[in-house]
């Protein structure tokens, strides 16, 4: 439980999710937008949908030669 509820948690899920939807790490994409979608992911009770829908119309996802 700890490990599920912490922000951790959150920032791992993210970065696997945007690896999957872009082709990229966001670390190699655009590292300045991790943060962002931590937060929005953890204020919109983790909804993995949303958070797939998030990436895949990010900038960084589709102006990447492997996103989207």
């Amino acid at each position: 439980k700890m490990l599920a509820e912490s922000k951790a948690y959150s920032k791992c899920l993210v970065q696997k999710v945007f690896t999957e939807v872009c082709g990229a790490g966001i670390n190699d994409v655009n590292p300045e937008l991790l943060p962002q979608l931590v937060e929005n992911f953890e204020n919109d009770k983790r909804n993995l949908k949303n958070l797939f829908s998030e990436i895949a119309i990010s900038s960084a996802c589709l102006t990447h030669p492997g996103g989207g």
